[in-house]
C-alpha cells in the first residue's frame, strides 16, 4: 500500500479503524497507526505525539494500546536510526531490536523493532 501523504495514510487508517488517538483534557495529545499486513504480523506504522505533550507518557500509553488492539503474536514498528527518541520510546515500551533494512532513506538506516504480545 502507497500513499503519497503522511495525511493520505491516517485518513486511510481512521476509515479502517486502525488509528489510535490520545486525548489529554478533552485534545487530542498523539496518534498512532496500527496495521495488520506485515508479513501476517501487527505493525505501528507511525506515532506521533504533540510537542506538548512528548515525555509525558504519551507514546507510551499509544504503544500499550497498539499492543492491546494487535491481533497477532508479534507487533512490530520501526524508526530511522537517526531518531533517538523514537529507539528511547520503543525500548521504553519493551520492545527490542529485529533488524535493520538500508536504502529507505540514504544514509539513515530504517532500525526494525519486535515485541512479542501473546
Amino acid at each position: 500500500m502507497s500513499y503519497k501523504s503522511r495525511g493520505e495514510a491516517v485518513r486511510a487508517a481512521v476509515d479502517r479503524n486502525l488509528c489510535l488517538v490520545a486525548l489529554r483534557a478533552g485534545q487530542a495529545a498523539g496518534y498512532a497507526l496500527l496495521h495488520e499486513d506485515f508479513f501476517g504480523y501487527g505493525f505501528v506504522s507511525l506515532v506521533v505525539v504533540s510537542s506538548a505533550q512528548q515525555r509525558r507518557g504519551v507514546g507510551l500509553c499509544l504503544l500499550a494500546a497498539a499492543e492491546a488492539a494487535c491481533q497477532t503474536k508479534k507487533l512490530f514498528t520501526s524508526t530511522n536510526q537517526s531518531i533517538l527518541a523514537a529507539q528511547r520510546l520503543f525500548a521504553s515500551a519493551g520492545f527490542v531490536r529485529s533488524g535493520q533494512i538500508d536504502h529507505l532513506d540514504e544514509g539513515d538506516p530504517e532500525l526494525v523493532y519486535v515485541k512479542w504480545c501473546r
